[in-house]
């Protein structure tokens, strides 16, 4: 079973912090629930997330593991996902994190074998030993979802380097995203995303997901070339 593992640097870190390669910096308290982050223009920015400065606790990926993160999508145009490494996994750390995106079904329970994304993993093998060291998947087209609704997104040890491991940051304690919350899985010795599912309701990995908002701006029309730019 997964375990949750106070990191006292997590639960100390209340600066700003900076989304890599987002081009935006956030506040502590910016994303502290479900909120929205918009700006004026043709695509409008749309946020969901816990910011990283509320972790007060960490889930590890082992042994084939997967862990995952619940979540409501009100817009279909994902833009890009952030999840965070814990600090102390700072220097030359190659090991790779690939993400999975699912569908869930209407009570909020991960759908495993119903999967809209596949990869791709990456590799962040340096950060400051200090923060928390950003993961950002970008989307350029943004990723289509096949409708507004229930989703789940899950971490795990790239295939070529299983079983190893990494550390992701959490919050626990209150409920700082109601419409979701921490998922595992079992563990596997292929690191493929495995079906048995373990539910955390009291906890919260700590993500940012950028949306490019089509249910309230009508003129959305445009290609992404036109668009991307409100991403910078």
């Amino acid at each position: 079973m997964r375990q949750l593992r106070l990191r006292a640097a997590c639960a100390a870190w209340l600066g700003p912090f900076m989304i890599a390669g987002a081009g935006f910096a956030l506040a502590p308290a910016a994303m502290a629930s479900p909120t929205s982050s918009r700006t004026s223009g043709t695509c409008v920015q749309d946020s969901i997330g816990i910011a990283a400065s509320l972790a007060n606790n960490s889930a590890d990926d082992i042994l084939g593991e997967a862990t995952g993160q619940t979540f409501y999508a009100a817009d279909t145009l994902l833009a890009s996902l952030t999840v965070w490494r814990v600090a102390n996994e700072c220097q030359n750390f190659l090991i790779g994190m690939h993400l999975y995106i699912t569908k869930a079904d209407s009570n909020g329970t991960p759908l495993t074998l119903e999967i809209v994304l596949d990869g791709p993993s990456l590799v962040v093998p340096n950060g400051d030993c200090v923060h928390p060291i950003p993961f950002q998947w970008t989307f350029d087209p943004p990723l289509i979802l096949p409708g507004p609704g229930n989703y789940a997104f899950f971490l795990q040890v790239q295939m070529s380097q299983c079983p190893s491991f990494f550390d992701v940051i959490a919050h626990t304690g209150t409920d700082a995203y109601p419409p979701g919350h921490l998922w595992g899985t079992l563990r596997t010795d292929f690191c493929d995303l495995p079906q048995g599912l373990v539910s955390y309701p009291d906890a919260d990995l700590n993500f940012i997901a950028i949306f490019c908002d089509t249910h309230s701006t009508p003129t959305l029309r445009h290609t992404w070339g036109e668009l991307k730019t409100r991403y910078r």
